[in-house]
């Protein structure tokens, strides 16, 4: 029963369980059902009305205290799932007058941690769709792992003191995954760094030292602390207490439920 299975998943083209699979295309978990009663809704399939989770960010202009609060995003520069959610995020921030505060951490691979042909294929498959929706520009992918990480992390402590941190780590994302660009070129950089009002050559004092690298091994241990293991995570904090901690951009309406609670 499990060779079964193992042989039915392995020609759905998926690496895992509890995934839906329904004309040709899989669904995971229940982040994806609404993906999947959209196309039954347009089959005129639907009985009832149907479940919807994950919704867009509300448009409601109600007044929250949302004083002494902060987002914290784990965040890497090789989850093209963290580079979905940055907009969102900033109009969280936006809308309910929060301070969003980067914690960057070394990717996956970087971490020893691998990912197999098949797993790779259907992140970047799903997160296609995701952007479709969301119409988020996505599709020129140049994966940027070793040097071209290092070498934009190694800015992230200088710009992120000039309070530019979120900007530019979202500008070498949509570099990474919408523009297909080197990000780890001195011209790419140098472009991203005058686009956000900073001097190219005070931060390049910094291009390719290891100063980044103790806090981003902070970071890595804190988001292991509220047990989770990858980017994109979410910590949500009220008068310094964690009041929610959630993985995923899929998650990101939890976020604004807790939110609408204070």
């Amino acid at each position: 029963m499990l060779d079964q299975g193992n042989r039915k998943r392995d020609k759905c083209n998926h690496y895992l369980g509890g995934i839906f699979h329904y004309g040709g295309e899989n669904y995971w978990g229940v982040d994806r059902i609404n993906l999947l009663l959209e196309r039954l809704d347009d089959l005129k399939a639907n009985k009832a009305n149907s479940l919807r989770i994950n919704p867009a960010i509300s448009k409601s202009s109600a007044n929250y205290n949302t004083s002494n609060v902060r987002l914290e995003l784990f965040f890497s520069a090789n989850s093209p799932y963290t580079y979905l959610s940055f907009d969102r995020i900033r109009k969280l921030g936006k809308k309910y007058n929060i301070p969003i505060v980067v914690r960057p951490i070394k990717p996956m691979l970087m971490r020893g941690m691998g990912i197999s042909r098949r797993k790779g294929f259907y992140i970047l498959s799903d997160c296609a769709r995701i952007a479709e929706k969301l119409g988020i520009p996505f599709g020129k992918i140049r994966i940027a792992t070793g040097l071209p990480l290092t070498r934009i992390y190694s800015l992230f402590p200088y710009v992120n003191a000039k309070g530019k941190g979120f900007d530019y780590l979202y500008q070498c994302m949509k570099g990474v995954f919408s523009q297909a660009k080197d990000i780890s070129s001195k011209t790419f950089l140098r472009k991203v760094l005058i686009d956000l009002d900073l001097n190219p050559d005070k931060a390049f004092v910094h291009l390719d030292s290891k100063e980044w690298e103790s806090s981003f091994e902070k970071n890595r241990l804190a988001m292991y602390k509220v047990n989770s293991w990858g980017a994109p995570t979410f910590k949500l904090l009220h008068q310094r207490k964690n009041i929610l901690s959630t993985w995923g951009q899929d998650r990101i309406w939890l976020i604004e439920e807790e939110l609408k609670k204070l």
